[in-house]
């Protein structure tokens, strides 16, 4: 039975590589072509750390006419990290363009482990230890217009920058990454 619900499911997504899945959504007549993509995030100035995880391309082709490219992302830094502001900008081979962020939301994760001490028993009880830390979690998108998908296509270098009041984020798009983007903005159907 688990072999047959794999078979059920492959014919769902088709996959174009680099990682790029399309698929036919039946209610809104369209394709839906996605491709999880995450590029390594840095901070310019002020203090912390960031990471980027959790990234996606999407966009949507309904009656053959291509929708805009969303670019969704999460941020994980530390949880005083200031708020982001809503301008952002997309540098395509140092050519920089504004863009506004949009579903900009703000979460915090905690992490508890537990971690022995030297195994000694007191009372009968082994003693343990609780580790915690806390995350900041910033979700956002943006949409890269179709000039900006043309400007990426001939592109040797991509990066996205965002701003809150004392840092600033830098998302830089590796080689391979860029590669893979332009793929994203060329495929248009389902491969055969």
């Amino acid at each position: 039975m688990r072999t047959l619900k794999v078979f059920l499911i492959i014919p769902l997504l088709v996959s174009c590589g680099a990682g790029i899945q399309v698929k036919k959504d039946s209610f809104k007549n369209a394709l839906v072509i996605s491709m999880e993509k995450d590029h390594d995030a840095d901070l310019d100035e002020g203090f912390g750390s960031i990471v980027s995880r959790g990234s996606r391309y999407t966009r949507e082709i309904a009656n053959g006419v291509k929708g805009p490219i969303h670019y969704y992302f999460k941020l994980y830094t530390t949880p005083d990290f200031d708020s982001i502001k809503e301008i952002a900008y997309i540098s395509v081979d140092g050519k920089v363009s504004e863009v506004k962020l949009s579903e900009i939301s703000y979460s915090q994760q905690t992490n508890y482990s537990m971690v022995e001490k030297n195994s000694i028993v007191i009372e009968g009880k082994e003693s343990h230890e609780v580790s915690v830390s806390q995350l900041k979690i910033i979700s956002c998108g943006l949409s890269i217009s179709p000039a900006l998908e043309k400007e990426i296509l001939n592109a040797k270098n991509l990066k996205y920058r965002l701003y809150s009041l004392s840092n600033s984020v830098t998302i830089e798009v590796s080689e391979g990454e860029l590669e893979d983007i332009k793929k994203f903005i060329v495929t248009e159907k389902e491969e055969s």
